[in-house]
């Protein structure tokens, strides 16, 4: 067996959110936010539970978009429902708000 081959369902699903988390990062490079958006929207379809990484790079590709209402609206669910947001998540909120003025 591979190192990095997964070895049970929950290290799968753990690959399969990383991956995730990945393509939402790459949005941000394009800055795209509506394709960040759908695959945030995507992960828990699929059974995959989006952190606090996953919001943070959604904010991200929303700010780089120049979308600070969707980039702040994302804090709600994230409060509600989890993750918990971070620093970074406020922080980026927060920056992408004072630029959309």
């Amino acid at each position: 067996m591979s190192a990095i081959e997964p070895t049970g369902p929950s290290q799968a699903v753990g690959t399969a959110v990383r991956h995730s988390t990945t393509a939402i990062k790459a949005c941000g490079s394009r800055n795209d936010c509506r394709g960040a958006l759908q695959l945030l929207q995507y992960m828990p379809m699929h059974r995959l539970t989006p952190g606090v990484i996953s919001y943070n790079a959604a904010i991200i590709a929303c700010e780089k978009d120049r979308r600070w209402d969707q980039a702040v609206a994302l804090l709600w669910p994230m409060d509600w429902l989890g993750p918990t947001p971070g620093v970074i998540s406020y922080n980026t909120a927060i920056i992408t708000r004072a630029k959309g003025r």
